[in-house]
């Protein structure tokens, strides 16, 4: 993220630099630009709390009880994969914090009848974040195809404006640099499960998503735990199978970071669970 930030005050490409040849650039393009400012400014420090802090504003301003907010930080935190993202500087949480918050607000704005320019804006903001990650290209797909479920026009609306902002972005630095550095994540989870295995759990990710679908229900809760299932088959058998072959050598077990995306939505399901017990 710092690197290609910083190309911003010589070339722009973004991608003409280099960690080394082991460790290509990972983050995409509208991402980086979203945060430049982090490491342009040298405030990189403050990257995941800012991110932590606008997610937990995100919550407040829905509404949610003081007891709920501090439940949904209590079980975050106590994660060791939150802990060491923060610490370590790693792009990841806010990454995850950043989904889960438009996750948030695709579902209590769009399920409804609304003005074009807030699902425009908001399709922008899910299609700038999608490109943190070249694969995350199917979150807006993973939102967009729940959604329909409860308002075809705006799930169409969202999908169409976050495809555009992520595949124009892609396009325009794929074109301009010699080596577009973040379309080696492609190749990272076929070297891990190899072709057989990536596609049966391609087909049985897709499968869960069409399955939970026909059985969704408005209870945002509950929408959420789909979301974390339907990340959990995709991202689950990435993280581990990176720890098996490291034969369980947990100390650089960067696979880990991959459960990240997953536990805001599944700890928000947490939290709503127990809320509903206690009344």
């Amino acid at each position: 993220m710092i690197l290609a930030s910083n190309t911003l005050r010589t070339t722009g490409k973004l991608y003409d630099v280099y960690i080394d040849e082991s460790a290509p650039i990972s983050p995409g393009s509208g991402w980086i630009l979203m945060n430049s400012g982090f490491s342009l400014f040298n405030v990189y420090f403050l990257f995941g709390a800012t991110y932590i802090a606008i997610l937990l504003a995100t919550i407040r301003f829905f509404r949610y009880s003081n007891s709920f907010l501090n439940l949904f930080c209590l079980f975050l935190g106590i994660s060791l994969v939150f802990c060491e993202l923060l610490l370590n500087g790693h792009d990841f949480l806010p990454v995850s914090m950043a989904f889960f918050k438009l996750f948030l607000i695709v579902f209590k704005n769009l399920m409804t009848t609304t003005k074009i320019w807030k699902i425009l804006l908001i399709g922008i903001l899910l299609g700038l974040v999608s490109t943190s990650r070249i694969v995350f290209i199917t979150i807006p797909v993973l939102f967009a195809f729940i959604l329909m479920r409860f308002h075809r026009k705006n799930a169409a609306l969202l999908l169409s404006f976050a495809s555009i902002t992520n595949i124009s972005l892609n396009l325009y630095y794929y074109s301009i640099n010699d080596f577009f550095q973040p379309i080696h994540i492609l190749g990272k989870a076929q070297r891990l499960l190899g072709m057989n295995l990536l596609f049966f759990v391609t087909i049985l990710g897709l499968g869960v998503l069409f399955f939970l679908s026909k059985t969704i229900q408005s209870d945002l809760a509950k929408i959420a735990k789909r979301v974390a299932l339907v990340l959990a088959v995709f991202l689950m058998p990435v993280a581990y199978f990176e720890l098996f072959r490291l034969h369980f050598d947990f100390a650089v077990w960067e696979g880990a970071n991959y459960l990240m995306p997953i536990s805001p939505f599944f700890v928000y399901y947490l939290c709503a669970s127990y809320s509903e017990l206690k009344k």
